[in-house]
């Protein structure tokens, strides 16, 4: 029963924070990510530290996709970019392409080429039925609002 109530309670929380996180990201310039990326690395680091002392060794799987937020921001190069956005969707499939596409965004420093290739990879995948955590399922990005920030492919 604890188990249960806590990993519900995770998940509200997970969920909420990328909530605010997806509906209130703007396109970065590279002096905004080591402010974002300390945010959400503290902020990670709290929702974790709080869900372990509640569940012990059980907490890690919980999931956190804040450190996928965290490993895209931090990425140097494209080739690390794509490969911390494929491995993500594969693990969580619940994953729109709004939500990618604000990610993107919020990195700026994705090319238009660069972005195509992962969203195709994104439209190709298939989706894993059999995921037991959605953390994505119930956000809702305006995709108005980010309009002016995609390219024609995206929107």
């Amino acid at each position: 029963m604890k188990y249960r109530l806590v990993t519900s309670a995770h998940h509200r929380v997970v969920v909420e924070y990328i909530r605010a996180f997806l509906t209130s990201a703007r396109k970065s310039t590279s002096a905004d990510l080591p402010h974002i990326t300390s945010k959400i690395k503290k902020d990670g680091e709290k929702v974790k530290d709080t869900f372990q002392r509640c569940l012990n060794p059980d907490a890690a799987a919980l999931g956190n996709p804040l450190i996928f937020f965290l490993d895209l921001l931090q990425a140097t190069n494209i080739e690390a970019i794509k490969m911390t956005t494929f491995f993500f969707l594969e693990n969580h499939s619940d994953l729109r392409k709004e939500h990618l596409s604000v990610i993107l965004d919020l990195k700026g420093t994705v090319k238009r080429k660069e972005r195509k290739v992962i969203l195709d990879y994104f439209n190709g995948r298939k989706r894993d039925e059999d995921q037991q955590v959605h953390f994505f399922e119930e956000i809702e990005v305006n995709r108005l609002r980010f309009a002016s920030h995609l390219c024609s492919c995206c929107v």
